[in-house]
């Protein structure tokens, strides 16, 4: 009588029907030697925190592969022959950011970048060259500038005063004399939570006395991290300093390394399970049944 009414060719019923599929078949599509092994690799991976830059060169269309690989392989040819990077990537990389970075990324880790570029991160030294890499966005030439035990995650809060704050400027003060305003407030042991609820822009914020959520790096822009991660005391707080978002200062709250592998193993199995590297189970798989 249903399929008579036609319930079975509905949109809501075809979409439930392939979302059943797809829980049945992946037990069968994983091979669990190959999961472990990334889970392995992932959590090994998670330990360092690797800065790296990067050349992009977009393929707009099927057309255009072996003309973009072709680029990407006489891009390799001269940095491999000492040509400088910033340079080439500034002439002809395709990521727009490349007009405020230079091509550089910045810091990340594990499970932070698509993972043929992330492989090629990590297995590529410290100051060289990687080999061409193939992502959905294209080919990609890379240059390790640094690497470095990872430094977890932090919990902090921060007063913040926004360059365009116009209640300052009534008051005939500027930012950086409202935020000197309040450090020495602090420093005269005025209580952080008070002054982030009385006088931090950020509102979202201020009302739980500046607390932030947990972060770890590269979630944050540069300067506030770079301030945040040095504070090595818990209740210590930084010197006003500024970032675009306007004059910050921050207050340690709790910082946690890296869980135990068993810890965090079953948050990392369903990362993994969302991340492109999980096709590395499958393909094994369609080959043994081959």
């Amino acid at each position: 009588e249903a399929e008579q009414l036609g319930l079975d060719t509905i949109p809501s019923f075809l979409r439930e029907l392939e979302g059943y599929r797809r829980q049945l078949v992946k037990p069968y599509l994983t091979d669990n030697k190959v999961s472990e092994l990334l889970l392995e690799e992932a959590y090994e991976r998670l330990k360092y925190e690797i800065s790296a830059s990067h050349i992009l060169i977009q393929i707009n269309d099927n057309n255009d592969t072996i003309k973009a690989y072709n680029k990407a392989v006489d891009l390799k040819r001269k940095l491999d022959d000492g040509a400088d990077f910033i340079s080439l990537a500034q002439k002809f990389s395709d990521d727009p950011s490349v007009k405020e970075n230079n091509g550089d990324l910045g810091y990340f880790s594990a499970l932070y970048m698509v993972y043929p570029f992330e492989s090629a991160a990590y297995n590529t030294a410290k100051g060289s060259i990687s080999d061409i890499v193939r992502t959905r966005f294209g080919y990609h030439v890379l240059k390790v500038n640094d690497k470095r035990l990872s430094r977890g995650e932090i919990k902090v809060a921060h007063i913040l005063i926004r360059n365009n704050n116009k209640d300052n400027t009534v008051l005939n003060l500027s930012p950086p004399d409202k935020i000197n305003e309040i450090y020495d407030s602090l420093l005269a042991g005025v209580n952080f939570t008070d002054l982030a609820k009385i006088f931090s822009d950020d509102k979202k914020s201020a009302v739980n006395g500046g607390e932030l959520d947990w972060f770890g790096t590269n979630k944050m822009v540069k300067k506030f991290e770079d301030v945040a991660f040095s504070l090595d005391s818990l209740n210590t707080f930084s010197n006003p300093f500024q970032t675009e978002f306007g004059w910050h200062i921050v207050k340690l709250i709790n910082k946690k390394d890296l869980p135990s592998f068993d810890e965090i193993k079953p948050s990392l199995t369903k990362r993994i399970e969302r991340d492109s590297r999980s096709q590395k189970t499958r393909n094994v798989v369609l080959e043994k049944l081959n």
